[in-house]
């Protein structure tokens, strides 16, 4: 999922029905990032949680703080959720 992190919030766009489409506004979510590198057996791990509201297009405009991230998979993906970043956890392992 392409997401961008901006105004103290991270921003993801996705479909109506999908798990994550279907939770904004109702439900709380975790949004989790990591990355691994087996040859040197490092990484990260950051988790994200929180109610993920729906923004509208016209409200990104106005606070000129998100670039929408293009989408990789196909289709369109016409909802836009913010995640407030007030609960975050994470992890870092080195080698």
């Amino acid at each position: 999922m392409n997401y961008t992190v901006a105004g103290g919030r991270l921003l993801f766009r996705t479909t109506p029905d999908t798990d994550a489409g279907r939770c904004a506004n109702r439900h709380q979510v975790a949004f989790e990032v990591d990355q691994i590198d087996e040859t040197r057996r490092a990484g990260w791990s950051v988790l994200v949680t929180g109610e993920a509201h729906q923004i509208t297009i016209r409200e990104l405009e106005l606070l000129d703080m998100f670039q929408a991230p293009d989408p990789w998979a196909e289709g369109e993906h016409p909802l836009f959720l913010q995640l407030p970043l007030t609960s975050i956890t994470g992890r870092r392992l080195l080698a």
